[in-house]
C-alpha cells in the first residue's frame, strides 16, 4: 500500500467530449473530472509506434487512492499530458490503491 507521503504530484484527470462547431464539424475538448495527489514513475520507451504515429514516448505508472479515471481519459501533471491505457484497482484493509498505466508522446 502506498503511503500518503509518497504521493507528492498533483494530477488532474480529464475526459474528452465532442461538440459540433458552427459548421457541424466535431471539436474535441477536455473536461477536468478530478484532482488528486499521486506517486509518479516514468521511463522512456524509445522510438515506437502507438496507434498510427511513430515517435518517442514515455511510459508512466501513476499510483494513487481510488480514482474515477478510465482508459481513454488523460492525466495532466506538471506540464505532462499522459494518455491512460489501463487502470488496476487493489483493495487493502486500510484503503484502495489505483495503479494507472499511461503513455506520453515526447517528440
Amino acid at each position: 500500500m502506498i503511503t500518503s507521503g509518497a504521493m507528492i504530484h498533483v494530477c488532474v484527470v480529464e475526459r474528452a467530449t465532442s461538440t459540433p462547431d458552427d459548421v457541424g464539424q466535431m471539436i474535441k475538448s477536455w473536461t477536468p473530472l478530478e484532482t488528486f495527489f499521486a506517486k509518479i514513475n516514468s521511463f522512456p520507451v524509445g522510438e515506437t509506434m502507438i496507434g498510427e504515429q511513430t515517435g518517442a514516448y514515455m511510459n508512466y505508472t501513476i499510483t494513487t487512492r481510488k480514482t474515477i479515471a478510465a482508459p481513454g481519459d488523460r492525466i495532466v501533471t506538471e506540464g505532462h499530458t499522459v494518455e491512460i491505457k489501463s487502470i488496476g484497482i487493489r483493495n487493502f484493509t486500510d484503503g484502495i490503491e489505483a495503479t494507472i498505466e499511461g503513455v506520453e508522446r515526447v517528440a
